[in-house]
């Protein structure tokens, strides 16, 4: 069964460094989309990358929709927002 993909937004914080919290979004094999909407990235990784990058269980019971945000990354990161899927319809 392939892992389902999940989109976050992740919004900066005002003292954030984005080249430091992309790169260690990136470096827990993350992929990161710069946005303009808001200070920060869409970021898209498989359940099993998200889960353990921000130490959370997105398959036991109702999936969260914010996260927590890893302490070391307070500084650079104000909040992580599960996106939702855009639904089709035929």
């Amino acid at each position: 069964m392939a892992d389902d993909y999940v989109e976050l937004l992740v919004k900066w914080t005002s003292k954030a460094k984005a080249d430091a919290a992309r790169q260690w979004l990136e470096k827990r094999g993350l992929t990161v989309t710069a946005t303009k909407a808001v200070p920060g990235a869409i970021v898209l990784g498989t359940d099993k990358q998200i889960e353990e990058a921000l130490s959370v269980s997105l398959t036991h019971g109702k999936r969260p929709t914010n996260l927590n945000v890893p302490e070391e990354m307070r500084n650079h990161i104000e909040s992580i927002t599960i996106l939702k899927p855009p639904s089709y319809q035929p």
